[in-house]
C-alpha cells in the first residue's frame, strides 16, 4: 500500500486496526473477495449503474467495502481540487468513512462498512462535511408545508445530516451554516433535515437548554414517523431488541430518556423539517 494512501486513511481517522483491513484488500490476490481488478470492475460500474455497484460491493463483504470507499475516496483528491474544494472540507467529508467502520464493528464485531448507500453520496460528491454538520443539494419532488409555510415542487433545499460525536452547541451550529452559506455562494437558504432529533417527543424527555432541542426550534416540521427507530441506533449503536434491555446502559440523560421510551414500547421517532435561513 503506498505511502500516500496510508497517510490519507490515517487523516480520516482510520483505526490501525481498519487500515489493516484495508492493506489486506489492497494487496489480495484477485478474485471474487477482492483485489485490484475487483475494484477497478466496480469503479467503472459505479459510474453508469449504482444499483449494480452495490450489489456489487455487498456480495463481497465488510472489509471489501472499507478497502473500496477509502480507495475510491483517496482517488477523488484532483477532482476536489478542481472544483476548488479545500482538503479540510475533503479530509472533514471523508472522515465518515471512519466513523462507520467503528459502527459497523460496534454493530457486527467485524472491520468494514455497511452504509455503502449513504456513503455513495461522498464519492459522487454530491455531499459535504462543512464544519459540524453535513450537507447536500436537493430539489423537491413534490409541494412542502413547513408548518405553514410552503415550499414548491422543484424548489433546491440543502440537506442537513448531524455526525455523531462532536460537540453541538449554538457556536459549532452557526459556524457551520455560515459555512455552507459560502461554500454553496447563497445568502439566502432553506435548510431540511429529517431526523429523530427533530422528534416533538424529545421536548417531553429533555431540558429546555438541550442542544438537540435548541438546533430543532429553528426547523419548521412538515412531517411525522413516529414508528422509525433511528434513535435507537444513534445513541446506542444499534436498535434495541427485546434482550438487549437488560443489559443496555444508559449514562447519559438522552440515553436514559430514549431507554425508557423503548422499553415502554415507544419509539422516539423522527420528523422532517426546514429551516428558512435569512429570509
Amino acid at each position: 500500500m503506498e505511502t500516500a494512501f496510508y497517510r490519507f486513511l490515517e487523516r480520516i481517522g482510520l483505526e490501525k486496526e481498519a487500515v489493516a483491513v484495508v492493506a489486506r484488500q489492497d494487496g489480495a490476490q484477485d478474485g471474487a473477495e477482492g483485489g485490484a481488478e475487483a475494484y477497478g470492475e466496480l469503479r467503472r460500474v459505479f459510474d453508469v449503474d449504482e444499483k449494480g455497484f452495490l450489489a456489487g460491493v455487498g456480495k463481497r463483504g465488510c472489509g471489501f467495502a472499507l478497502y473500496y470507499y477509502c480507495r475510491h475516496a483517496y482517488e477523488l483528491v484532483g477532482a476536489y481540487r478542481e472544483r476548488g474544494i479545500s482538503e479540510g472540507v475533503y479530509i472533514d467529508t471523508f472522515a465518515d468513512i471512519a466513523l462507520w467502520e467503528r459502527l459497523c464493528l460496534r454493530e457486527t464485531g467485524e472491520r468494514g462498512l455497511k452504509e455503502t448507500e449513504w456513503l455513495a453520496l461522498h464519492l459522487k460528491m454530491e455531499l459535504f462535511k462543512l464544519g459540524r454538520m453535513q450537507y447536500q443539494t436537493i430539489v423537491l419532488a413534490g409541494d412542502v408545508n413547513a408548518g405553514g409555510r410552503a415550499i414548491r415542487k422543484g424548489s433546491e433545499v440543502y440537506g442537513v445530516h448531524i455526525p455523531r460525536g462532536e460537540a453541538f452547541g449554538d457556536a459549532e451550529r452557526e459556524k457551520s451554516y455560515r459555512a455552507a452559506e459560502a461554500f454553496f455562494k447563497r445568502d439566502k437558504m432553506i435548510f431540511r433535515c429529517d431526523s429523530w432529533m427533530l422528534s416533538p417527543v424529545l421536548k417531553e424527555v429533555l431540558p429546555p437548554e438541550s442542544n438537540i432541542l435548541r438546533f430543532a426550534r429553528d426547523y419548521r416540521v412538515s412531517r411525522l414517523d413516529p414508528a422509525n427507530r433511528a434513535a435507537e441506533r444513534f445513541v446506542f449503536g444499534k436498535v434495541l431488541e427485546p434482550a438487549d434491555l437488560p443489559a443496555a446502559e444508559a449514562s447519559t440523560s438522552l440515553q436514559r430518556a430514549v431507554l425508557r421510551r423503548v422499553k415502554e414500547g415507544r419509539p422516539v421517532g423522527t420528523a422532517e423539517g426546514f429551516y428558512f435561513r435569512g429570509s
